[in-house]
């Protein structure tokens, strides 16, 4: 057994140690009675001011009861904290091990099928390529076929939007309906669709990168920590945040998009007196039609941005991908959809 399956493992009965350990240390933590108790019927000496494991020092002045009390409160919701931190981690972890023991050799997990790229990551594939996801409520729903991004940044990106050379580009300017069910094909050029957007996002919380390759033959990325899209009846408002300072790119190329609806050129919804996608030629979530990159814009109107490099340079190649955010930014660890297809109707 190796890749995801090792360090998932490895990590999960580091976990399982630790949370035991921590389990039977909270067993014996004084409660706050128990303390103030034993201080009133004890004949010890107080301890000394500086702290707790400092030793004794006789020359300084004794603490009074108040404070030793307050110190050892202190302490023990700190360790109550960092016990539950790691008894999260270990139900967690926990899961995903008893999942990964029932998988397959076709990749199916029983009745769990996988919701985005990341599942498939954590069950073991390592190419890059087209795979059928199943970002659904219910899922006994037909599958997705997108576009996983293996390798860049450790891999598990699902991707959402790929521009690229073609002997027929695909055109972008498309209506509210194309965008919110996607049209194009994963293999090339396509939109996968605001709805599944949605549904994914609302799920589970992603982080957006966005790769650019660029005419000069450099590679630029831009990295968010944060990427939700809201329901159609709020007219899949974006939220973005929290710009990686990893970034290469040599600025926030998306800098006006947070809070604001999707706008295509049947649907106005941007704060122009015009419209922004019929301008640019294409739907994105607009403001004033002045961000420095416009993804979905024809060529010659928004592929080209100072943002990616010290001067104006265009992007030969665009792609925008999400990848789940758990257990933070040093462990990536992925899940997978707990949804059983025997509920379906």
């Amino acid at each position: 057994m190796n890749g995801p399956y090792l360090w998932v493992r490895t990590l999960i009965l580091g976990l399982v140690a630790l949370s035991a350990g921590a389990n039977r240390m909270s067993s014996h933590l004084p409660s706050e009675i128990n303390v103030s108790r034993r201080l009133r019927q004890s004949g010890d000496p107080i301890l000394p001011a500086g702290g707790f494991g400092e030793g004794e020092r006789d020359s300084e002045e004794p603490l009074g009861e108040k404070e030793v009390l307050r110190r050892i409160l202190e302490e023990k919701e700190e360790l109550l904290s960092r016990i539950g931190t790691l008894e999260r981690a270990n139900r967690e972890l926990t899961l995903a091990n008893s999942v990964i023991d029932r998988a397959p050799s076709d990749g199916r997990i029983g009745n769990t099928r996988p919701a985005d790229c990341a599942d498939h990551f954590v069950m073991g594939a390592n190419r890059s390529g087209i795979y059928e996801i199943y970002p659904f409520t219910c899922l006994c729903s037909e599958p997705l076929r997108v576009y996983c991004d293996m390798e860049t940044d450790g891999g598990g990106w699902t991707v959402f939007m790929t521009r690229q050379p073609a002997d027929v580009p695909l055109g972008f300017n498309r209506s509210w309906s194309e965008y919110r069910s996607g049209f194009g094909d994963a293999s090339g050029e396509f939109w996968l669709g605001n709805a599944h957007l949605h549904t994914m996002t609302s799920s589970r919380e992603y982080a957006l990168r966005m790769d650019a390759h660029l005419a000069s033959g450099d590679v630029k990325f831009s990295a968010w920590n944060f990427f939700r899209v809201s329901t159609e009846v709020d007219r899949f408002r974006l939220s973005l945040s929290a710009y990686s300072d990893e970034s290469t790119s040599r600025s926030n190329c998306l800098p006006n998009v947070n809070g604001r609806f999707f706008t295509t050129y049947d649907r106005d919804y941007d704060e122009t007196t015009g419209n922004c996608a019929v301008t640019q030629g294409g739907g994105f979530w607009h403001y004033l039609c002045s961000n420095p990159v416009h993804p979905t814009a024809s060529r010659s109107e928004g592929l080209t941005s100072a943002c990616f490099s010290n001067q104006q340079d265009a992007a030969v190649f665009l792609q925008l991908k999400i990848r789940p955010v758990i257990c933070g930014t040093s462990v990536k660890t992925i899940f997978l959809n707990a949804n059983d297809c025997n509920k379906c109707p």
